[in-house]
C-alpha cells in the first residue's frame, strides 16, 4: 500500500528540498571566487575556466541567508567583472521525486504547507 511523501506545488516542494541554497554565477572577474566568499551569508565558492575570459562559479550560501543574487551581482561588478549569467540554482522535478523517494520515510523532512 502506498503513502503520500509529499504535496504541494513544485515551488514549495523545491523550498522544502532545499537544505541550502546554491547560485550559479558566471564572470569575467578573475578574483570572483575570493571576492564572493566575502559577501554576506556565503559559505563557499567552487569554480571551473570555461575560457580565457569566463568563469562559472558555484556559490553555496549559508543555512538560513535571504536571498543572495543581488549581493552577488553587486560584488561582481564593483570589482570590475562582468555577470554574464547569475541564478539561484532549482531542483527539477525529476530530482526531487528522486529526492523524495530515495528517502527513508522516517527521515522524510516535511516543512509547512507541504502535507
Amino acid at each position: 500500500q502506498g503513502s503520500v511523501r509529499a504535496d504541494g506545488t513544485l515551488t514549495e516542494l523545491r523550498e522544502a528540498a532545499s537544505k541550502t541554497r546554491r547560485y550559479v554565477v558566471e564572470t569575467t572577474l578573475a578574483s570572483a571566487a575570493q571576492a564572493l566568499l566575502a559577501v554576506p551569508g556565503v559559505n563557499a565558492v567552487d569554480g571551473v575556466a570555461l575560457d580565457d575570459r569566463w568563469r562559472r562559479l558555484t556559490v553555496e550560501a549559508k543555512h538560513g541567508a535571504p536571498d543572495l543574487r543581488e549581493s552577488l551581482g553587486k560584488c561582481i561588478v564593483q570589482g570590475g567583472g562582468a555577470v554574464r549569467e547569475l541564478r539561484l540554482m532549482a531542483p527539477s522535478l525529476e530530482q526531487l521525486f528522486v529526492q523524495t523517494t530515495a528517502t527513508p520515510n522516517d527521515e522524510m523532512v516535511v516543512s509547512e504547507g507541504i502535507r
